[in-house]
């Protein structure tokens, strides 16, 4: 994992209900209730959460939102690293907190992660975001390609809390494959 961009962004992530091992296809994919303001794509996660889900249950992005200059979350040159299905998942980061992100694919699946930070009543999901406090992503830069390696992002809240989007998306156009996403939160 090579967290190599930082710039400013809205997160969100997005799911399906918990997916058997071995399930690939895009059955049993359901908008989740999110409360909170989000969209229900846009999946509540809660430290202590392990999610098992499939791309095949996120969606296509058009990815433009990412490099506007007001978002800044990762360069249209690095466009290839999410150009697959994106998943959205939403959480409250407390103020005073170091929230870490990690993302684990299957063997073979490749995925990359953005954590969007934003505040007061924005709830906007990708390619809708056009505004951020912050932005932090991970995503192989070297080779453009690092399928089954596990991906993590942290994003730091001082004196404000912050609504976190976060989204997982496929690398090289992977539209199919599972993941596991967790939360780490040092206060």
């Amino acid at each position: 994992m090579r967290r190599l961009w930082m710039g400013t962004l809205v997160l969100l992530i997005g799911g399906c209900e918990d997916l058997k091992p071995g399930d690939t296809g895009a059955e049993g994919c359901e908008a989740a209730a999110s409360g909170s303001g989000w969209p229900g794509n846009a999946e509540p996660i809660t430290v202590g959460d392990v999610l098992s889900r499939d791309l095949s249950c996120g969606e296509s992005v058009d990815l433009n939102w990412a490099s506007d200059s007001s978002v800044a979350c990762f360069p249209d040159t690095e466009f290839t690293n999410f150009d697959g299905k994106h998943q959205f998942f939403s959480y409250r980061q407390p103020e005073n907190s170091l929230l870490t992100v990690f993302v684990e694919p299957d063997d073979g699946v490749d995925v990359s992660v953005y954590v969007i930070q934003s505040a007061g009543d924005r709830y906007e999901v990708p390619p809708d975001v056009t505004a951020a406090i912050s932005c932090e992503c991970a995503y192989d830069a070297q080779t453009d390609s690092n399928p089954g390696e596990t991906e993590d992002v942290t994003v730091t809240a001082t004196t404000n809390g912050y609504d976190v989007l976060i989204g997982v998306a496929g690398a090289g156009g992977q539209s199919s494959g599972g993941f596991k996403v967790s939360l780490s939160l040092q206060q």
